[in-house]
């Protein structure tokens, strides 16, 4: 018999038993409730709002892979500048930059003070830091082509000298246009035959004079080839006698 009073008593141990057995069931229910709640909270979808980051796209290479409008192929290799058919990766091209110096060297020579810059000129990078000046270097010009089956001559002051074997024997032959010298060194002998049968002291005065070159040192006692033009072959000379 159950006695009433200010608490609640159970005479019979298997009503307390079942009592019991039913709290740990409701609580049992209630841990578990709580566990799919807080695994429903940490497994929350990604909101479509939020943009997930972009691959990177390559491009370039030896297929030339294009990059979407609005984008420049950049090429991620070194030696950017002298290389063809190098790979790269697609950048967005900025609209504005910041002001921060970092400078860069491009590809076109130009220093820009930053990476951004450079993009906006879509102009492949040298290296970082400013271009480096190159160092002063004189050019010499190339010499000016003469003679030759057109004949092209030389300028006023030039001389149009040949510079093939032979060159006292052939015609249309072509050479290069060098300057006529005012004066010579007296000191410097090399000798030199022209084709007109002379021994000039070195090759400046043959250029003085405006004659073609046979060959080194002193003329022979032998005929100089103007000579063997003008005179009768042996067989020739025979038979006029």
């Amino acid at each position: 018999m159950t006695k009433w009073s200010s608490k609640c008593i159970f005479s019979n141990r298997w009503m307390l038993s079942a009592c019991l057995l039913i709290v740990i069931t409701v609580c049992a229910m209630m841990i578990a409730d709580n566990s799919t709640q807080l695994m429903a909270q940490t497994q929350k979808p990604i909101p479509q709002n939020q943009k997930s980051v972009p691959k990177v796209k390559s491009c370039g290479g030896i297929v030339h892979n294009p990059c979407d409008r609005g984008e420049y192929c950049d090429i991620t290799v070194l030696n950017s500048c002298d290389g063809a058919d190098l790979p790269g990766t697609c950048k967005l091209l900025p609209r504005t930059c910041t002001a921060d110096m970092r400078p860069v060297c491009g590809c076109d020579g130009k220093t820009y003070n930053n990476d951004c810059n450079r993009l906006i000129a879509q102009v492949q990078k040298a290296y970082d830091g400013q271009c480096r000046v190159p160092a002063k270097t004189t050019t010499i010009p190339s010499p000016k082509q003469c003679g030759g089956i057109v004949n092209q001559p030389c300028d006023k002051g030039q001389y149009c000298d040949i510079t093939v074997l032979e060159a006292c024997n052939g015609a249309d032959l072509p050479g290069i246009c060098k300057l006529v010298p005012a004066g010579c060194a007296d000191h410097l002998i090399y000798q030199v035959c022209g084709c007109d049968g002379k021994t000039y002291d070195n090759d400046c005065y043959r250029l003085m004079a405006q004659v073609q070159k046979s060959h080194d040192g002193r003329c022979s006692r032998q005929r100089d080839t103007k000579e063997a033009e003008t005179e009768p072959a042996p067989e020739e000379a025979e038979r006029k006698k």
